[in-house]
Parts: structure tokens; C-alpha cells; sequence
């Protein structure tokens, strides 16, 4: 559900004589917008711009999610419109939003080995660290995200008690992603030969 197809949102935490007993932590109630909530005809719009990606104060094209060339800055807008007909009794309500939004992802995971391994019967070898970096993950991965919603409702005064309504709702959200990750990794520690005396070994990465 959209949250521009919400009027109001109630919060109870205490049960009142009209709700269900099945309850009794109290109750959170979703208002939808209806048509009878305004008077007469009116039509409302907005319309933004979104960014969320270092790049957002280049106004030019840069390389996207998917490594062509786009703007960052993304439009999003809403259109509300809502009337009654037929002296007020009946009431219809129309709105249309869509937002999309680029976000970058951009993280390293390291993979770890805790396992000792004992030096061998001459006491050369061995690996006794209680933990040794085996590997190294690189992600890069920018996405665009984008929600589409439509929301119609029909409200009916059948009599001044009884209201006969009518809400119909399509969602969408779509996520685009590509992913790069490049790797390093490293062998496990393993028990090693006995080395000449005299020499010692040393490894820089």
C-alpha cells in the first residue's frame, strides 16, 4: 500500500467497546482517502527530483547501474484528483504517483580462518595465529529503485447512516542491480617444510 493512499493513521492502545476483543495490546488502524473527505472538485499535483549517489551535484551524464550513460537526478511526481456528482452522493477519487531513486552500493567482505595448525615433529612449520585473512570480496553494485502506484476509489451515500465504497490499488516497485565483485583470496595456513638454517622468509602483500 501507498502511503499517498493513506488519509490517517490511528493508533489504540487500549480496547474501546467497538473493537474486537483479539486485540488486546491495542490496534493500529489505516485510513484510506476517500472522495468525501474534500469538497467539490479538486486537483492536486507535485512534481520533484531525487538523487542519493555522490555524483548527484553532476548535472551532466555519468556511468549508471547498468554502465551507460544517465542522469542521476530522478524525476518523481503525483497527481490527485477527487469530485462529487449526482448532489454529492456520489464521490470518485483518482491518484496516480511514481518515484525512482538511484542508490550506490559499495562494500568490502573479508573471510576469515581460525583454525591453528600445529608445527610438525622438528618444531618448524605450523601456522599458531588465532585468526588469518583468507579472502577478500570487493562489491560494487549501484541500483535503481522505482514504485509505482494507482489508486481509485467510489463512495456512495445510500443514506445519511450508510456509505457504500469501493477502492481499487495497483503497486508496483521494480529493482535494478548490477552487481560487479572482484575477489582476493588466500590459501588456508598449512603445515609448511622445515626451512634451512640460517635463512629466513618473508612475504609482503
Amino acid at each position: 500500500m501507498s502511503i499517498n493512499s493513506i488519509e490517517s493513521i490511528e493508533v489504540s492502545r487500549t480496547l474501546s467497546p467497538d473493537m474486537d476483543a483479539n486485540s488486546p495490546a491495542g490496534s493500529i488502524n489505516m485510513r484510506t482517502r476517500r472522495a468525501f473527505d474534500r469538497k467539490g472538485r479538486r486537483v492536486d499535483w507535485q512534481f520533484s527530483a531525487g538523487f542519493n549517489t555522490p555524483d548527484a551535484a553532476n548535472f551532466g551524464q555519468t556511468h549508471g547501474w547498468d554502465d551507460n550513460l544517465r542522469r542521476q537526478w530522478r524525476p518523481n511526481y503525483q497527481l490527485d484528483y477527487s469530485d462529487l456528482f449526482l448532489n454529492q452522493r456520489l464521490g470518485v477519487r483518482l491518484s496516480v504517483s511514481n518515484s525512482s531513486i538511484r542508490s550506490e552500493q559499495q562494500y568490502v567482505t573479508h573471510t576469515y580462518n581460525d583454525t591453528t595448525v600445529a608445527p610438525a615433529a622438528n618444531g618448524t612449520g605450523g601456522d599458531l595465529h588465532p585468526m588469518v585473512l583468507t579472502g577478500m570480496v570487493f562489491t560494487d553494485g549501484p541500483r535503481l529503485s522505482s514504485r509505482a502506484n494507482i489508486t481509485a476509489t467510489t463512495d456512495f451515500k445510500a443514506t445519511h447512516r450508510l456509505v457504500l465504497s469501493l477502492t481499487a490499488m495497483f503497486n508496483a516497485f521494480e529493482n535494478n542491480a548490477h552487481t560487479k565483485a572482484p575477489s582476493l583470496s588466500m590459501p588456508p595456513p598449512t603445515a609448511s617444510l622445515p626451512r634451512p638454517a640460517g635463512k629466513t622468509c618473508s612475504a609482503t602483500v
